[in-house]
């Protein structure tokens, strides 16, 4: 349970920081002296996009993590390997 736990307060926290972020990113890439390396601009835009993705992919391994190790705990409580 903590793993599922933990995964919705990651997403919490990285949802409460987005806006402050992408607001960062757009100063970053306004910037006079910055915005002349096109490659720089390229990063800075996809960055919000793969935070999320990211964000979400560890979320979603932690829950099936979580559910596996629930389920397996469950069906073989009282049994001992020999």
């Amino acid at each position: 349970m903590l793993n599922i736990g933990g995964a919705i307060l990651g997403i919490i926290v990285l949802a409460a920081f987005f806006p402050e972020m992408t607001a960062a990113l757009q100063t970053l890439m306004t910037d006079a002296n910055i915005a002349d390396y096109t490659m720089f601009e390229t990063v800075l835009g996809w960055t919000p996009v793969l935070l999320w993705g990211g964000a979400l992919g560890v979320v979603g391994f932690l829950i099936v993590k979580e559910v596996k190790a629930s389920r397996g705990s469950a069906g073989h409580s009282g049994r001992r390997l020999r």
